[in-house]
C-alpha cells in the first residue's frame, strides 16, 4: 500500500479498524489523519422462493426456501388476503410444514430472512386446499314432533356420514327466520330447545370433519303455538358463594295470556327471608349476608290472572 490511495475488501472482523497514510520525503515524515472502516452486514440473499401447494384435505404440505448470509433465521408468515401477515407459531426453520384442512383454502405463505444486515421476505406461496371424495354429507336434520306448545322441549337430531375421523355437529335454531339460540360443535348429534313464544322454529346444523370439511343442512319447520302458563326453569348464576356476594336468579317462562309478571320469594334454610312483588323483569338479585341454603320460588302470573310456582336448585352460602 505505497499509493496515495488504499483499497481494502471489507469483512465483518475489519469493522472498526482505523487506516492512515505516512507520507515522507527528504524532508521527513508527516501522517494523515486517521480514518475508521464502518463494515455493514450484509442482508440475507435469498436463491430459492417458495412454490405454490396444492395437496388433500388432511394431507401434509410443505413450504421450503433457500437462502445465502451469515447468522440468518427464518420466521414464517402467514395471510388470507395477501396484505395483512401474521407470524406463524414454531414456523422457525428453512421449510415449515402445514396439515390441510377445507378452511385453510387460499391461504398464502412466506419467510422472513433476517441476520445482522437486516430482513427479506420471500415472495409469496399459496396453499391449494382439495377436498377429499370422503367429504361428509348429511341426510337429514329431523325434529322430534311437527308441532309443539311453548314450554314444549323440541330435539333435533342429525344424521350423517362420511368425512374424515369423528364428525362434529353445529346447531343454530331460527324463529320465524331470527337466530334464536346456538351450540357450538359438539360430537353430540342432537340438540334440543324450549321456545317460550309462538312462531315457526327450525334448525340448521354444520358437519364438519377431522380435516375441517364442513357441510350444513336445514330441517323443516316446527310450528309453535301458545300453550298453557308454565315456568321451564329458575337457575342461579353459582351454586355456591359466600356471605356478602350477589347471586343472580333467572326465571324461563312460557304460555298464558298476554305480558307475564314474576314474583320472587328468598328462602334461607326452607324459611322465606325476602319477596317482592309482582313485576316484568325475568332477574331477580340478592346478597346473602348470613350462611345457609338458600332457593328462589319464582310466581308467575299471565294477563287472565293465571299463576304457577317454581322452586330453584340450591345456593350454598359460607
Amino acid at each position: 500500500a505505497t499509493a496515495a490511495s488504499y483499497t481494502v475488501t471489507a469483512k465483518a472482523s475489519y469493522n472498526g479498524m482505523q487506516y492512515r497514510c505516512k507520507v515522507t520525503n527528504e524532508g521527513g515524515s508527516v501522517y494523515s489523519d486517521p480514518a475508521t472502516l464502518t463494515v455493514t452486514a450484509a442482508k440475507p440473499v435469498i436463491t430459492a422462493q417458495p412454490g405454490n401447494q396444492s395437496v388433500t384435505a388432511g394431507a401434509a404440505a410443505t413450504f421450503s426456501i433457500a437462502a445465502s448470509g451469515t447468522g440468518l433465521s427464518y420466521q414464517w408468515q402467514y395471510s388470507k388476503d395477501g396484505s395483512t401477515w401474521t407470524n406463524k407459531s414454531g414456523a422457525t426453520a428453512a421449510s415449515y410444514t402445514v396439515t390441510a384442512k377445507t378452511s385453510y383454502n387460499g391461504i398464502q405463505y412466506r419467510c422472513k430472512v433476517t441476520n445482522a444486515g437486516g430482513s427479506v421476505y420471500s415472495a409469496s406461496a399459496k396453499l391449494t386446499v382439495v377436498v377429499s371424495v370422503n367429504a361428509p354429507t348429511i341426510t337429514s336434520v329431523v325434529a322430534n314432533k311437527t308441532s309443539a306448545e311453548t314450554g314444549e322441549k323440541i330435539t333435533w337430531t342429525a344424521t350423517a356420514s362420511g368425512g374424515e375421523g369423528a364428525l362434529q355437529y353445529y346447531f343454530i335454531i331460527y324463529k320465524d327466520g331470527t337466530k334464536v339460540k346456538t351450540r357450538t360443535y359438539s360430537t353430540t348429534a342432537t340438540f334440543s330447545y324450549t321456545p317460550t313464544e309462538p312462531g315457526t322454529y327450525k334448525a340448521r346444523v354444520y358437519v364438519k370433519d377431522a380435516n375441517d370439511t364442513k357441510t350444513n343442512k336445514l330441517s323443516s319447520g316446527v310450528t309453535v303455538t301458545v300453550g298453557p302458563l308454565t315456568v321451564i326453569s329458575v337457575k342461579a348464576d353459582k351454586t355456591s358463594t359466600t356471605v356478602g356476594n350477589l347471586i343472580t336468579w333467572t326465571v324461563s317462562a312460557a304460555g298464558g295470556e298476554g305480558t307475564l309478571q314474576y314474583c320472587f320469594y328468598v328462602y334461607k334454610d326452607g324459611t322465606a327471608v325476602q319477596h317482592g312483588s309482582y313485576g316484568t323483569a325475568k332477574t331477580f338479585y340478592y346478597a346473602p349476608m348470613e350462611a345457609g341454603t338458600y332457593k328462589v320460588k319464582v310466581y308467575v302470573k299471565d294477563a287472565s290472572g293465571t299463576k304457577v310456582n317454581k322452586l330453584s336448585a340450591a345456593v350454598t352460602v359460607s
